[in-house]
């Protein structure tokens, strides 16, 4: 299955991102949330907690492969979205950003197999993932 792949402020997004995210920002930092997968990451940037989120979601993603949670609800609805949608999503988003390190690629491709990465994430692709942010 193949996604077209749409320019925004010369940009690579995805037609239909995967994932809605909601943003509070106080004055501690910046709260991100993901209804979708029920994940809340925070930084003290709206940039960091970017950042966090995407190490989030292939974390989660891990943690779901690893506990074999891939028969319970609501898990098995996550594991199919994070397998099916968000992971590639994440890579073939990564691959257009201008700012990726030469190594997010790789970084992707270890995680996707269960192999230890670095928590080099480049905050980026973010918009891509996210089918809206509530500011």
């Amino acid at each position: 299955m193949t996604r077209q792949v749409a320019k925004k402020n010369g940009k690579s997004k995805l037609a239909h991102p995967p994932l809605t995210v909601k943003i509070h920002r106080d004055n501690v930092g910046v709260t991100l949330y993901c209804p979708e997968l029920n994940l809340h990451t925070c930084g003290k940037t709206e940039q960091v907690a970017r950042s966090k989120f995407i190490d989030a979601l292939v974390e989660y993603w891990e943690f779901l492969q690893e506990q074999g949670f891939k028969n319970e609800s609501p898990y098995k609805e996550h594991l199919k979205l994070l397998t099916e949608q968000v992971l590639p999503a994440l890579a073939n988003a990564s691959l257009f950003s201008a700012h990726r390190s030469p190594s997010l690629v790789e970084v992707l491709v270890e995680a996707l197999r269960h192999r230890e990465r670095k928590p080099s994430w480049d905050a980026d692709i973010f918009g891509s993932l996210v089918k809206s942010s509530g500011r």
